[in-house]
């Protein structure tokens, strides 16, 4: 903020008009700084990430009493405007309280993520449960389809077992021989031939 027409309102003494007119200046200075700073519009911008107003600090506190004593409707120009007056005595507690802000913000994105993630993670598990059910289900199905093959194997009347050693026995070459335990669970489950 300028304070050139503060100085020059602290330099003029006995002389009450100029004292006026310095500090209508000064306030007019204010003025048209809360409306350039208002119209930058910094909270429209999407990649800065601003809060929805703007700090304005004034560094001499006096200079600021004085502007609001003799425009009482300055603060409220200001908000209008979407900028906050900020002098040395509510510096630090605001930047304390926008600090806070930006922390709850932060934190605020952080959950807002976190819950996406685990939707995310959700959507995800239940898809690779519902694929290792299936999976199991093949198994199921596979192992119900390799029962029945081996049944047709080895059990009931004509199995092929046991329809295989009849042919051994009555003297079909072979190099090779079957388990003996396969043929003989083949013979126990076959009724009598």
């Amino acid at each position: 903020v300028s304070l050139v027409a503060w100085t020059r309102y602290q330099a003029i003494e006995g002389d009450e008009a100029g004292k006026a007119a310095a500090l209508g200046e000064h306030v007019l200075s204010i003025r048209q700084h809360i409306k350039g700073l208002g119209e930058k519009r910094y909270a429209e911008i999407p990649e800065l990430n601003s809060l929805d107003f703007v700090l304005m600090f004034m560094p001499i506190e006096s200079a600021l009493i004085a502007a609001l004593q003799a425009d009482p409707e300055l603060a409220g120009y200001a908000l209008r405007n979407k900028v906050a007056l900020l002098s040395p005595t509510n510096f630090l507690a605001t930047m304390r309280t926008v600090g806070s802000v930006w922390s709850v913000h932060k934190q605020n994105n952080n959950a807002q993520e976190i819950a996406q993630r685990a939707g995310l993670l959700y959507d995800k598990f239940a898809g690779f449960v519902e694929n290792l059910q299936q999976v199991g289900d093949r198994l199921r199905q596979a192992q119900q389809s390799y029962d029945k093959a081996f049944s047709q194997l080895s059990t009931g009347a004509g199995n092929l077992l046991r329809q295989t050693e009849n042919l051994r026995e009555l003297g079909a070459r072979n190099t090779k021989q079957l388990g003996q335990g396969l043929v003989e669970q083949a013979e126990s489950d076959a009724p009598g031939d």
